[in-house]
């Protein structure tokens, strides 16, 4: 492996590895912008608003800290899988309810919608 040259497909996984990095710290210093703006539409203090961001920052921090060890003893193909489905069941169903400055349990998000929008038996 040491004589070889390093080929043109490892460049473009380090091009592409590369750009999730500057993607993912892009996300991150994006929200400073977005904050006020967020603040001001959901008549939030910017600082009600810290938690929630800082999470993020924490969130980042305990996956840089778990996840590789995980990944070197149960395999990379796994570890992939399972944060794929568990990102597809809570992400896009999590959300911040205006006004209250916390996250919503999805499942209580979605009862308490259809209670008001279902129309009444007679």
């Amino acid at each position: 492996m040491d004589r070889r040259r390093v080929s043109l497909y490892q460049y473009l996984v380090i091009g592409l590895c590369a750009l999730a990095m500057v993607a993912d710290g892009f996300n991150t210093q994006l929200i400073s912008y977005a904050a006020p703006l967020i603040a001001k539409e959901w008549s939030l203090t910017p600082a009600a608003l810290g938690p929630i961001f800082s999470s993020a920052l924490v969130g980042l921090m305990i996956g840089y800290l778990v996840l590789p060890p995980l990944s070197d003893h149960y395999g990379h193909r796994r570890l992939v899988i399972f944060g794929h489905l568990v990102l597809r069941h809570v992400h896009p169903t999590d959300r911040v309810r205006p006004g209250s400055g916390r996250l919503d349990h999805p499942a209580i998000s979605c009862r308490d919608r259809t209670r008001r929008r279902r129309p009444e038996r007679r």
